[in-house]
């Protein structure tokens, strides 16, 4: 567990009230009052909180993700469970689409001091926050990258979402659509996964997770010297609205991957923590893909 100061106490023991407020019939409604106004008195968008693994975050309860984490130990818990079944201690995690960290923080405990977490988040100001809850940790088996993974290195447009009071900056996009945008534009750099995994000498990759709002086809076009060196598992993030605006389809990602070997499953929506097998493209408009090499 992360070393916990004086400081700390106060905005933990609000959390373990918040979260026993959150199991009573309505009274999520009263905690999210309540921590509105502890925030606004108090901590000022930095409240000290832990997740259900005891890794410590600094969050802004103003944020839909921020506050799960707060109210409820984490965000997307069904994701977190399946990367622990296929993450192995002392293994390399990618997670592409960092945000603060509630996915690759965790990891990063998980595969522990031998092990290795590199993420990478294209905007600057939640990469600021990543690197913060990263120090609250002390995992040196972090590594982070503050820009944008593509198919060709270069530079192109962020696009981040208008409603920045709700999950706003968490679905920021390289593709500007209804969704995202509204809000400001700024110029990334852009790299390839190869690329960067040369440049850094890294030889080993286990599990990808890839959740980049409709650029997860870039990524991959960018990574293949990786996938055909390595295998790893790949966890990404497919959704209609998305992967529209950025003009590809699921079918193009299988074809695209198929030749490598790979199998595809879905996380299960009716059983938590589990996987179903694909045969082919999901004509759901969102799912969580899991492909690996039999």
């Amino acid at each position: 567990m992360p070393m916990i100061n004086s400081s700390d106490i106060y905005g933990l023991k609000s959390q373990r009230l918040i979260q026993r407020l959150c199991r009573l019939k309505g009274g999520t409604r009263v905690a999210r009052r309540l921590a509105g106004f502890l925030d606004q008195s108090f901590f000022k968008g930095r409240w000290t909180a832990l997740d259900r693994d005891g890794v410590k975050f600094s969050l802004n309860v103003n944020s839909e993700l921020e506050w799960q984490i707060l109210a409820y130990g984490g965000f997307d818990f069904s994701l977190l469970d399946i990367l622990k079944t296929v993450v192995a201690k002392d293994s390399v995690f990618i997670d592409i689409g960092a945000n603060i960290g509630c996915i690759c923080l965790p990891l990063a405990k998980h595969v522990g001091a031998r092990g290795c977490v590199l993420s990478f988040e294209a905007d600057p100001a939640i990469f600021k926050k990543l690197q913060h809850n990263t120090s609250l940790n002390s995992f040196a088996q972090w590594r982070g990258f503050n820009h944008a993974l593509g198919s060709t290195p270069g530079t192109l447009t962020f696009h981040r979402a208008a409603n920045t009071g709700s999950f706003g900056h968490a679905v920021g996009s390289l593709y500007a659509s209804d969704w995202h945008s509204g809000g400001s534009t700024f110029e990334v750099s852009v790299d390839t996964l190869d690329r960067v995994l040369d440049k850094d000498q890294v030889n080993r990759v286990d599990v990808i997770k890839i959740d980049v709002e409709g650029a997860e086809m870039d990524v991959l076009r960018g990574a293949l010297q990786t996938i055909e060196r390595y295998r790893p598992i790949l966890c990404l993030e497919v959704c209609e609205h998305t992967y529209t605006s950025a003009g590809w389809t699921p079918q193009d990602l299988f074809e695209l991957l198929s030749p490598f070997g790979y199998s595809f499953e879905a996380l299960d929506e009716r059983n938590p923590g589990r996987t179903r097998p694909l045969q082919g493209p999901d004509d759901r408009d969102y799912l969580t893909l899991v492909a690996r090499v039999s």
